[in-house]
């Protein structure tokens, strides 16, 4: 039998805000559960070059006790709230259905823990974006619709500012949508986690989180982030000579074989490998097509894995993968053909350079 791998006052007003807003996020922690994701706050100023004019008042409406108390409005509407804790993350959504059934986001959030630095996001009643707090410095930028090029800025311990700069406000509004559909996504995955059978629960959780990116530019590749729950991956997996590291390497390869090299044209994927449920950059991985068939053509597809498979387009499926059958005295051969060819590398995004071993 194949072994299962489961594996009033605007300062008082402004700390109504501040209190209102880690509450939205930090509230309900309780019904969080494992890590799957790490957060990094993108800075404001940093979403397009400020090419904008600055006018000299408000527009009607929009002054600071106007904003303070339509977001204090928005903070008491009712909702169905979800809010989930994975890992140091806490990802909140607020939602109402309109007349025909259609779900309308009014609030969605994501923040780390125990710190708070995060983004909010709100939307008016029509589902249109009104503001965008940023939790980590408690700046607020608030979209007026009229014209859609108008942001009031709320900066603490500054002068309300008013900008008119359309490509920023066009900015803030289509990364606010994304943001949002990323936190439905992470919530959704982690519900399905969560519904999973008696049987599947008992057997732990799953053996990676992969996040697979858009194909881009290139159709012969696949780039996958394959997240696992191990924060020390040479330990035994079962008991056993074989470690998690050996445990994740097949997983990849048999995912690559089944997943990623149906086309002919296809040459194999490169894998984002990070441990401690996304913590620890573990180096990047490439296995072609060759490899990837060649090593299940040597060592079958005796078992399976649990793995949670997450499309760029924001579908997520939860897939029992099957993987080569690696019993203790198959190990040092796998070792040796594979492990040794699969090396990690380094890569570098955002100006930064990641190398194996990194925290993230």
């Amino acid at each position: 039998m194949a072994r299962a791998w489961h594996p009033t006052n605007p300062s008082l007003r402004k700390t109504v805000l501040r209190v209102g807003g880690l509450a939205l996020t930090l509230g309900l922690f309780a019904c969080g559960q494992v890590s799957t994701s790490v957060f990094t706050p993108s800075e404001p100023s940093l979403a397009v070059a400020d090419v904008a004019s600055k006018a000299d008042g408000p527009p009607a409406g929009y002054s600071v006790d106007d904003i303070y108390s339509e977001l204090e409005r928005m903070m008491a509407r009712d909702c169905d709230r979800q809010v989930k804790a994975i890992g140091n993350l806490i990802y909140t959504l607020c939602t109402v259905s309109d007349a025909e059934g259609q779900l309308i986001t009014l609030s969605a959030s994501s923040a780390l823990t125990p710190e708070g630095d995060g983004v909010a996001y709100w939307f008016r009643s029509s589902g249109e974006l009104y503001a965008v707090e940023y939790l980590h410095t408690g700046e607020i930028l608030v979209l007026v619709p009229a014209g859609q090029q108008t942001i009031i800025e709320l900066v603490p311990q500054q002068d309300l500012q008013v900008i008119t700069d359309a490509a920023r406000w066009q900015a803030l509004t289509s990364g606010a949508l994304e943001a949002v559909a990323d936190i439905q996504t992470q919530i959704e995955v982690q519900a399905q986690l969560e519904t999973r059978s008696d049987a599947a629960v008992e057997a732990g959780p799953p053996m990676a989180l992969v996040k697979v990116a858009r194909e881009g530019g290139d159709p012969h590749h696949r780039w996958v982030t394959f997240e696992v729950p191990q924060a020390v991956t040479s330990s035994s997996a079962w008991g056993g000579a074989l470690r998690w590291y050996d445990a994740h390497l097949a997983t990849m390869v048999a995912l690559t074989a089944d997943q990623f090299c149906g086309h002919q044209s296809a040459r194999g994927a490169y894998f984002n490998y990070e441990a401690d449920g996304g913590s620890i950059f573990m180096g990047q991985i490439f296995v072609s097509c060759s490899v990837a068939r060649s090593v299940i053509e040597t060592y079958g597809q005796g078992q399976y894995a649990w793995v949670v498979l997450e499309e760029a387009w924001g579908d997520a499926e939860s897939l029992d993968q099957w993987v080569p059958d690696l019993p203790d005295t198959m190990v040092p051969q796998f070792r040796q053909t594979v492990v040794q060819q699969l090396t990690p590398e380094c890569i570098e995004t955002g100006g930064t350079r990641l190398c194996p071993g990194d925290r993230i």
